[in-house]
């Protein structure tokens, strides 16, 4: 089953080494920023890509793994997870503003 989430784990692996590239790491800043909501926001982000693939591709076992995660695919669902992408948007916003400003001492925003 842990291949399962190897592609699923993919989007938020891309999102570490793009801020990488701004020497900030991204899940650590949020998780510390953020302590009850950082990785709730990466495990919420990596289901919704592996239910996005698993329907894009009609891959009953990504849906599956899903599924088994406690995330059926209803409305109630993809609310839940609208709600924690806009989270996390609203908490990356936050914590790379303070690390651009700290970095190049003015406020990019």
């Amino acid at each position: 089953m842990a291949a399962d989430w190897t592609v699923a784990m993919r989007i938020p692996r891309r999102w570490a080494a793009i801020f990488g590239l701004l020497g900030m790491r991204i899940w650590d800043a949020l998780r510390s920023t953020y302590p009850a909501k950082g990785e709730l926001w990466r495990r919420k982000l990596e289901l919704l890509n592996a239910a996005r693939n698993g329907i894009a591709h009609d891959d009953q076992t990504k849906l599956g793994v899903v599924r088994a995660a406690g995330w059926p695919l209803t409305l109630a669902s993809a609310r839940s997870w609208r709600a924690g992408l806009d989270g996390l948007v609203v908490g990356m916003d936050h914590v790379v503003k303070r690390h651009v400003q700290d970095t190049l001492k003015v406020s990019p925003w």
